[in-house]
């Protein structure tokens, strides 16, 4: 009863906050330190992610950590990254970097262990 509960009263503040469409749709992103750092000096696999997502640039600025809406992701942070059938699909932040004003993050697939 409480989680039908608590789950109608989500839906409803989902569908307020979507309705106004003030806070869903402008994003607040700040950043914490960081460099510049050439692409050509990255490991292969991290050359080759980035690659897909930025396409063919020389310099990256990386990032030491970017908070997005108040959520601040780090380097070696798990993050969920999807669920299927009750299980967590975690990965692991390798490296963060901005392209175009938007963080870019660089990620490593975590294994599923059964809990």
């Amino acid at each position: 009863m409480l989680k039908t509960f608590a789950t109608k009263h989500q839906y409803l503040q989902s569908w307020n906050l979507q309705r106004s469409g003030s806070l869903l749709c402008e994003h607040y992103m700040s950043t914490t330190g960081g460099k510049e750092v050439m692409v050509q000096s990255f490991p292969v696999f991290i050359q080759t992610a980035v690659v897909a997502d930025v396409g063919y640039k020389k310099l990256l600025f990386q990032v030491n950590s970017v908070d997005v809406d108040g959520v601040r992701f780090s380097p070696n942070m798990a993050i969920v990254c999807g669920v299927s059938d009750d299980n967590l699909h975690l990965s692991r932040i390798d490296a963060i970097f901005l392209s175009d004003s938007l963080p870019v993050f660089v990620c490593c697939k975590l294994e599923q262990q059964v809990f």
